[in-house]
């Protein structure tokens, strides 16, 4: 699309660059377009639509960690200033009618604690298959319970665990997202839930 400024010989709402005219909307007594109206709409009705998860979300975090790791979260009103090193985060992709992701980040440490709570076996120093089972099943669990609040044909796909100094991850497409900050007794960690809204 070529979009042309407004010159001399435009008129009535048109802008003209040699033999190109671009018509451009006119607005009459400072009103939006109808388009532009309704995607504000639109947009605004998908982020009230996602703050609706956010209790239920703190509500299964701290029922989960409580039953599974025993441990007490708590959600943060802020991002916490500091965060430790050596992020992990598992990740759990939604499909069909609700398309996106849950994503679990938490932070080495954290993981090796969390790890020998839920798997019964000595506190890991490293990253091997047992955190990332324990990072990856957490997730899941959590996912499958938000899951009951999403449309009935949405599918869950197997947990997968990324892990790193820096990394990105990235979901192609428009979205919409929230992210629940908590604390723990083993320090800060979040999840975010991630709804793709193109196509």
């Amino acid at each position: 699309m070529i979009l042309g400024t407004a010159g001399r010989g435009a008129s009535n709402g048109s802008a003209s660059n040699g033999n190109l005219r671009v018509r451009q909307p006119c607005v009459k007594g400072g009103r939006e377009p109808r388009s532009t109206m309704e995607a504000t709409r639109t947009m605004l009705k998908t982020l009230l639509d996602m703050e609706t998860y956010r209790e239920p979300a703190v509500r299964a975090v701290g029922e989960i960690f409580r039953t599974m790791i025993d441990t007490e979260t708590w959600s943060l009103r802020e991002a916490p200033s500091h965060l430790p090193e050596h992020p992990i985060v598992g990740a759990v992709y939604l499909a069909g009618e609700w398309r996106g992701a849950l994503l679990l980040e938490t932070w080495a440490e954290q993981a090796f604690v969390w790890t020998h709570k839920l798997m019964s076996v000595p506190a890991p120093h490293s990253l091997d298959d047992d955190v990332r089972d324990c990072i990856g099943e957490l997730a899941n669990v959590i996912a499958g319970n938000l899951k009951s609040l999403l449309p009935a044909e949405t599918a869950l796909s197997m947990p997968s665990v990324v892990e790193g100094r820096q990394f990105t991850l990235r979901l192609i497409g428009g979205h919409q997202k929230i992210k629940v900050d908590f604390a723990s007794p083993e320090g800060p960690f979040s999840i975010t839930l991630v709804q793709l809204t193109d196509g």
